[in-house]
């Protein structure tokens, strides 16, 4: 797993023995989205007059400059990254810069996301890349959207998120699989009672409700193989602060079941996940802990790698498979 401290250090950690270093120094911050592909990391280095993306290559130890871009992020594949620009964005391999691609989205679609708090972060599902009809900066309203497929240019409608400026919880494509699944919060009700999941080849999903009366809190997770979802249920009134619990949904039967074990605090830019390889067991956290949670039966205890006077893993977290 990896992630940047408040020092501005890429720590990489080690989950069989909780021990970490760090592997490299940076101008980025707690909460600066990762990307992996090919063995390398990418984050956008936001210290110059203009934002750029960096990656670290974990086989060689090198860091190095990509270009200016306002985010990164990887292809479904993991082969793959595309750098967003100010008019589109480049596809360029992981394994090296020879066959690089200029992609424009079609004329009313913008990515979302500026890769400045993780809320709206860019994502790649399927064949295509997840799109929206607004963007954030512009108008933080509904926004419907969409997967584009950039070898088409044809734009699949999924639906309407509840602001331009959240963006989907989270998308994964299964291995092997020619479509994915992305989840959103739709413009439905104020206290984000519902999740909508659906597939981006299709459209046609389901509607996750919350169990309790204040609904969902930001971040959340798909399990590898798109069977199962990570959210976050409020356990109380919104305000700041306050306790949020684990649930984790079948995006088969939408069935929901509470983590009761674990509760954490909201924390900017918010609760996150991350499943482990092999779709067995997660991690979450918030601004006062960490979990580690067997998905099967809800089993958690308090997760940390050995001490950081930097901080801990936050919501730019990435998992980094071994090669």
């Amino acid at each position: 797993m990896a992630w940047f401290d408040e020092d501005s250090q890429l720590h990489v950690g080690e989950l069989a023995t909780k021990g970490q270093r760090v592997v490299a120094t940076a101008d980025a911050y707690p909460g600066t989205p990762l990307a992996e592909a090919g063995g390398r990391i990418y984050w956008v280095n936001t210290g110059s007059w203009a934002p750029f993306v960096q990656d670290f290559d974990m086989a060689t130890g090198r860091m190095q400059d990509l270009g200016f871009g306002q985010s990164v992020f990887a292809s479904a594949d993991g082969r793959h990254v595309f750098i967003v620009e100010a008019e589109g964005l480049t596809e360029e391999p992981a394994a090296g810069r020879a066959q690089v691609r200029q992609l424009t989205p079609p004329v009313g679609w913008y990515l979302p996301g500026d890769g400045g708090d993780g809320l709206d972060s860019p994502a790649a599902v399927g064949g295509g890349i997840v799109v929206q009809s607004s963007d954030f900066q512009a108008n933080p309203a509904p926004a419907r959207l969409g997967d584009w497929n950039p070898q088409t240019g044809r734009v699949t409608v999924l639906g309407e998120v509840v602001s331009a400026n959240f963006g989907i919880i989270d998308a994964v494509t299964p291995t092997g699989a020619s479509s994915g699944l992305a989840a959103w919060v739709p413009p439905t009700c104020r206290s984000w009672c519902v999740i909508r999941v659906a597939n981006t080849s299709t459209g046609a999903g389901l509607t996750l409700r919350s169990p309790l009366r204040y609904g969902f809190a930001l971040g959340g997770a798909f399990s590898p193989d798109g069977r199962e979802l990570a959210v976050f249920v409020n356990r109380t009134p919104g305000g700041g602060g306050e306790t949020v619990q684990l649930a984790i949904a079948s995006t088969i039967t939408g069935a929901l079941r509470l983590v009761p074990q674990v509760r954490v605090v909201v924390g900017p830019p918010e609760d996150w996940a991350r499943w482990l390889p092999g779709g067995r067991q997660l991690i979450v956290g918030g601004a006062d802990s960490s979990y580690l949670v067997t998905a099967a039966t809800g089993c958690a205890q308090p997760f940390n790698f050995s001490v950081s006077s930097a901080g801990g893993v936050d919501s730019s977290a990435v998992i980094v498979p071994r090669r």
